[in-house]
């Protein structure tokens, strides 16, 4: 492999793994690393020659604000959004927690079906609506206590 092709599939693979964009100057840095000299002009170049050989792929080298990155043409990217959209239910983090504590401390909270699947996964919230009328049985009678009447 002579140098310059060499140095476009360097250049290919720091683009591909760096997952960003990537300065020109950033690829003379990661190069002379591994002490390969490579001036900016030879880069740039390696970077066109990429370009050529993308023009009949699904990925492209595109030139954006903060440097260079390699991606899926826009024409193809219709067919990874199911890998993207993610429409699972997902609890938030304070969710999660309020779940958990309950199931960890309130014995009344555990169940065998709650310890195979997890708290949330069993129904947290039917628990929660279960026991929604003694928790405000018991708030009415703290605040009527509290009121002397």
């Amino acid at each position: 492999m002579n140098t310059s092709e060499n140095l476009t599939n360097i250049v290919e693979s720091i683009l591909f793994g760096a997952g960003r964009p990537m300065r020109l100057s950033e690829i003379r840095s990661l190069l002379g690393t591994q002490n390969i000299d490579a001036e900016l002009p030879m880069i740039k170049i390696a970077i066109n020659a990429l370009e050529e050989r993308y023009l009949s792929s699904a990925l492209e080298i595109k030139e954006v604000a903060s440097g260079f990155r390699l991606q899926i043409k826009n024409e193809y990217g219709d067919y990874l959004y199911p890998l993207w959209n993610d429409n699972s239910n997902r609890l938030s983090k304070a969710r999660l927690r309020r779940c958990t504590t309950r199931r960890r401390y309130s014995p009344d909270f555990r169940t065998a079906e709650s310890s195979s699947r997890g708290c949330c996964q069993s129904g947290c919230a039917s628990r929660t609506s279960r026991h929604r009328a003694t928790r405000r049985s018991f708030a009415a009678a703290s605040r009527s206590a509290g009121r002397g009447g």
